[in-house]
This record gives structure tokens, sequence and C-alpha cells, in this order.
């Protein structure tokens, strides 16, 4: 489509969280096959709470490695053109479109160190409902505590904050009619 702007997501940081996973995943295995060592060494010393730790870790850790393998795969995070905005950036949500005349406000927000930019929409129950049972789990303490349940991080994409803040709120502006 013409007059369409692609965000992709930043290759170095794409990496690095799935190296962290991955690590997540080895420590995991070593709680479960290596408790023997780690009763003589740690405070806990209960072989079978050890495991269950090292099974939790190693689960949790390939779950989010696997959806993040799986979202990495996509090469844009988000597209912006002249309908709305197009959001693969989350391993968990759906792709979703948000179209312009919906939105009502863009903000950025800065919290413990990440920074979003929140979507606020005329429509917010539309969003909440359209998702899977964990997104919309997510989307409603989105919209319980910033009142929208539309944030974009900004973590793993390849632009500045203030870039894709300045791009959404120039094409809100264009499009929204």
């Amino acid at each position: 489509m013409k007059n369409e702007i692609r965000i992709t997501f930043n290759s170095k940081r794409k990496i690095g969280i799935i190296i962290i996973f991955l690590l997540f995943s080895l420590l995991g295995l070593f709680f479960i096959f290596q408790s023997n060592i780690l009763i003589t060494i740690w405070i806990i010393k209960n072989k079978l709470f050890i495991q269950f730790l090292g099974l939790i870790t190693f689960l949790l850790s390939t779950i989010f490695l696997a959806l993040f393998v799986n979202m990495y795969s996509r090469k844009t995070a988000l597209i912006l053109d002249s309908e709305g905005i197009i959001d693969t950036s989350s391993p968990i949500r759906n792709t979703r479109r948000i179209r312009w005349q919906n939105i009502v406000d863009i903000q950025k927000l800065e919290l413990s160190g990440s920074t979003f930019i929140l979507v606020f929409v005329d429509n917010p129950q539309q969003y909440i409902n359209e998702e899977n049972k964990l997104s919309k789990w997510i989307n409603k303490n989105n919209y319980k505590f910033y009142r929208t349940p539309i944030s974009i991080s900004l973590v793993s994409l390849n632009t500045y904050v203030d870039t894709l803040e300045k791009q959404l709120k120039e094409n809100w502006k264009k499009y929204k009619i």
C-alpha cells in the first residue's frame, strides 16, 4: 500500500531476548538434573522443591521462547497506513488493526525504565473482546490502569519513542476523517 510506514524489530534486542530465554531454559534444566549438587551449596535443602523450581523455570522460559521466536519470525512489528495501525509487535496478542477514526488520543508512558505508547480508542471493549483469554486479561488490566486496552511496547522495536509518537500523531491527524 502506498504511503505506509513499516517499523521493524530491533535485531540486537531480538537476539538478546532469545538468548535470555535460552539461558533460563538451561538454568531450569540444571535445577532439575543437578539438584543433588544444589542442595549442598544452596540455602534450600529440599531436592524436590529445587526440581520443581527448575521445572517451572524451564516450562515458562520455553513457552516464552517459543512465543518470541514466533513473533520475531515476522519482519514487521507495526504498519501505519491510511486506514490505521496494524500491530504485530506482541508475542501474546493477535495481529490487530486499530483504525484511525477509532483513536481519540495517543500518549507516551514511561514506566520503570520502559516506554510505551498508549492508544486511546472510542470503543475499548471491542479491542478487549476480540483477543484470546490471556490477551483479554492483559487488555483488561491495561484498561483498568491506563484507561485504554492498547499499549505498544518499544522494547523490541527498531525506532525511537519520539519518532514513533510523532509518526502516529501525524498519521492520526491526517487520516482520522
